[in-house]
């Protein structure tokens, strides 16, 4: 996931022949118990150069989750969190299956 740019975009990751919905495994990079506590860390997070950011509010859960990569397998999805996790800020990125 890390590049000059800092990340792919998530289209990025997504190989040829597979779609959004395929995609079940999310780095997660912070959670909170507001929308607009995860919209203002996602404003910061935009501004060092992070992209396509996603909310993730699950049914069973009352946080709202940023993702900043998601991918199709558990193995991709661990492989580029411990990238993420080098990265200042992000120590803490864990996956998450939808």
């Amino acid at each position: 996931v890390e590049d000059g740019n800092m990340f792919y975009s998530v289209s990025d990751e997504i190989s040829e022949g597979q779609n959004v919905e395929q995609l079940h495994y999310h780095i997660i990079v912070g959670s909170y118990p507001t929308r607009a506590k995860a919209l203002r860390r996602m404003a910061e997070l935009e501004k060092q150069g992070v992209s396509d950011i996603e909310l993730i509010t699950a049914t069973d859960s009352k946080y709202v989750r940023l993702s900043v990569a998601s991918f199709a397998t558990q193995e991709e999805a661990r492989e580029q969190n411990r990238i993420i996790r080098k990265i200042q800020g992000m120590e803490k990125a864990w996956v998450l299956k939808d």
